[in-house]
């Protein structure tokens, strides 16, 4: 009997763990042959990028800053606990569901008996004039690079009589952990007198009234509260209208013209939204109201047997929230994990099993330093405790991707590492 060909479009936290369960399960070799196709030749874990864009802003040597970024990344030929999955580094140009087909760049075709959709997200610029062009998003591990090298340049030339300004548009988790870290790292470099007190001036932009909903509101003063004493110019209500060189054009969330509001800006972050990959789009798949591709309880695709979806890409519903889970790595994790068990009795010509979900996702974000914030069974953590659990949930992460000692070794560097900057 021929060996079932599952190809996996995307090498992201959902396209990993899949590929890496089937492994684990046993199935490679046997029962299914397994192919990533992703546009790059590394797994970027981008939990940690924040860190690297911070981090070593003075002081440090060329090697340090170098390893920052390395720590992130994870090249798909080196994985040890991958040996039996084919990597294809190439653009996918269209997938044919009829023929069963993969078309590449350079013509080459891939065909598949199942395809497992789990390519990610990407920044989403809302036609606003000017943004493209004059901010910068922390999305890829050369992102991570132009914003570092971009911060290093303002402080060298960044005084107390001329200040320099760093506007961050997005006040979602990935903004949050950014400019909570950023924000950490200028106090520190101010403390050791390598940056004049004021010399950096940070603000938060959001579109919503509030910030940080995502966290209980006992938490969320807690974090304001942070923010605000690292030095962070909280703007919520405010919705950005235009970028250009050296500020940036917002109004307030009612859209009123006469509540546009200039901000100087000499750099600006963009982190208030992101859309679906383009062959995403053209796939004729029932989306959501966002772009997402609806899939029935089992991770297939509703009304396309033997094509499922799971990660950002993917909107399968919570019966416990009856909404879609928020686009995160650790729900990307949580369901390739439970869709790779689908693919096996897919496979096997058994039935599928409804998605388990969770009622409550656990929920930590950074805040800078050692402090972090978040719920984990419906309990509250805050300060030292949250941090120490957000760390471990990068543990967790490697311990699926490594064998063990690897992940191990890979976790302490980075948490040696990173916490230089804290210090």
């Amino acid at each position: 009997m021929a060996q079932a060909r599952v190809v996996i479009l995307g090498g992201g936290f959902a396209g990993l763990v899949t590929a890496r369960h089937l492994v684990k399960s046993g199935v490679v070799g046997k029962l299914c042959e397994v192919t990533i196709i992703d546009v790059g030749k590394a797994h970027v874990y981008t939990p940690w990028l924040y860190e690297a864009a911070t981090g070593a802003l003075r002081g440090e040597t060329q090697m340090s800053k170098a390893k920052m970024l390395e720590m992130c990344c994870f090249g798909y030929d080196r994985l040890p606990g991958f040996r039996h999955i084919r990597f294809i580094q190439n653009r996918i140009e269209s997938v044919d569901l009829t023929a069963k087909q993969i078309l590449l760049d350079g013509k080459r075709q891939i065909p598949y008996d199942v395809l497992v959709v789990t390519l990610g997200a990407e920044p989403n610029y809302f036609g606003i004039p000017g943004l493209p062009e004059h901010a910068l998003v922390l999305k890829r591990l050369e992102d991570a690079a132009k914003i570092h090298e971009a911060i290093v340049r303002l402080v060298d030339k960044a005084t107390a009589h001329n200040p320099k300004y760093i506007t961050i548009a997005g006040a979602g988790p990935n903004g949050v952990e950014f400019v909570s870290e950023l924000a950490n790292t200028l106090r520190i470099l101010e403390r050791r007198e390598k940056l004049e007190t004021g010399a950096i001036k940070i603000s938060l932009l959001d579109p919503s009234p509030e910030l940080f909903t995502i966290l209980a509101p006992s938490l969320r003063k807690r974090a304001i509260k942070r923010l605000e004493r690292l030095g962070v110019d909280l703007k919520p209500g405010l919705r950005v209208s235009e970028v250009s060189q050296g500020f940036v054009k917002a109004f307030t969330a009612t859209g009123k013209h006469q509540d546009v509001v200039q901000l100087p800006a000499d750099l600006c972050v963009w982190s208030a939204g992101v859309k679906f990959n383009s062959l995403v789009g053209s796939l004729p798949f029932l989306k959501d109201d966002r772009g997402r591709i609806v899939l029935e309880n089992t991770y297939m695709v509703a009304s396309h047997p033997g094509v499922f979806a799971a990660g950002d890409c993917a909107a399968l519903v919570n019966p416990h929230t009856e909404r879609a889970d928020p686009q995160s790595a650790q729900v990307a994790h949580y369901q390739a994990h439970d869709l790779a068990k689908n693919i096996v009795r897919y496979i096997q010509g058994r039935p599928l099993k409804v998605a388990h979900l969770p009622k409550r996702w656990a929920f930590f974000s950074a805040l800078g330093g050692t402090v972090a914030a978040g719920t984990l069974g419906g309990i509250k953590f805050w300060g030292y405790s949250a941090f120490v659990l957000r760390r471990l949930s990068d543990l967790y992460y490697f311990y699926y991707l490594l064998p063990p000692f690897s992940a191990l070794r890979v976790w302490l560097e980075g948490v040696r590492l990173y916490h230089k900057n804290d210090r």
